[in-house]
């Protein structure tokens, strides 16, 4: 199974023994149905190799997969949410309000906000999170919140 052969590439990339929350990344509502991953992961979730099941929100509108997250054993969902992006509030929080899903909110700070001359961090400011990834000044090395455009 796909999903599996990356979480065991990602423990040896992370050297853990597990993940704290293995993420369903932006894919389309067809993908997210294939229960056969889901449990495969969920199997993965028993041998203690995730701790959580997750799904980042590919449209902040997507309440078909906030709605059927508790049925693949997701406990967290992660959407684009800001002051200046408030669609989730339509539907999709009170969808994860229902299903006591946690939410995570990714570009709370968009990257209009931020001024394209800022520099990057240097590379002394980049710190590892085992099981989490690699955050620098607090932002995902995949996704900084300020780059220039």
């Amino acid at each position: 199974m796909r999903s599996v052969a990356q979480l065991e590439r990602s423990l040896r990339a992370l050297d853990t023994d597990y993940i704290d929350v293995y993420q369903f990344h932006s894919g389309s509502d067809e993908v997210f149905g294939q229960d056969a991953a889901w449990e495969a992961l969920g199997a993965q979730m028993q041998a203690g190799k995730v701790r959580h099941l997750g799904i980042s929100l590919g449209s902040n509108a997507n309440v078909h997969q906030t709605d059927r997250a508790t049925a693949v054993e997701a406990s967290v969902v992660q959407l684009v949410y800001s002051r200046l992006d408030p669609e989730p509030e339509l539907e999709v929080l009170a969808s994860c309000e229902r299903h006591d899903l946690g939410v995570l909110a990714r570009e709370a700070l968009p990257e209009a906000c931020c001024p394209a001359s800022m520099p990057p961090a240097p590379d002394s400011q980049i710190l590892p999170m085992p099981g989490l990834g690699v955050l620098r000044n607090g932002c995902s090395s995949a996704s900084p919140m300020c780059t220039s455009p």
